[in-house]
């Protein structure tokens, strides 16, 4: 034993463990903010397809690329029409804070009836 009545091998044991629990910490706050990054995606892929879905049933070819043009950056919007409805579905991969961390592709999927007239 030293004099601070300590054994001489466990000096330093305190700090390493503040060391690593800090940086497990800190990668967990990294992750949970990516996941609330990824819900906020997920509702704005929603609030587009619904959208773009109500713009293409009104035939309103403006509002229609307004609503495409403020949908999240890199989505793919797919427009179909079904027995007299516009389905549109919008899909977008989210952007990792760190490559190994790569998430699912987030979409959302919107059905209008077709306002009468359109075609």
């Amino acid at each position: 034993m030293s004099a601070g009545g300590h054994r001489r091998d466990e000096r330093g044991m305190v700090t390493a463990e503040i060391a690593a629990g800090t940086l497990l910490v800190a990668a967990m706050a990294v992750v949970m903010a990516w996941v609330g990054g990824v819900i906020v995606l997920q509702q704005r892929v929603n609030d587009s397809a619904v959208q773009i879905a109500r713009q293409q049933a009104r035939g309103d070819t403006e509002s229609l690329a307004r609503a495409r043009a403020a949908a999240p950056e890199g989505s793919v919007v797919e427009i179909a029409r079904e027995k007299g409805e516009y389905v549109v579905t919008v899909r977008c991969r989210p952007q990792a804070p760190v490559r190994w961390l790569a998430g699912p592709e987030v979409s959302g999927t919107a059905r209008v009836q077709a306002e009468p007239g359109q075609t």
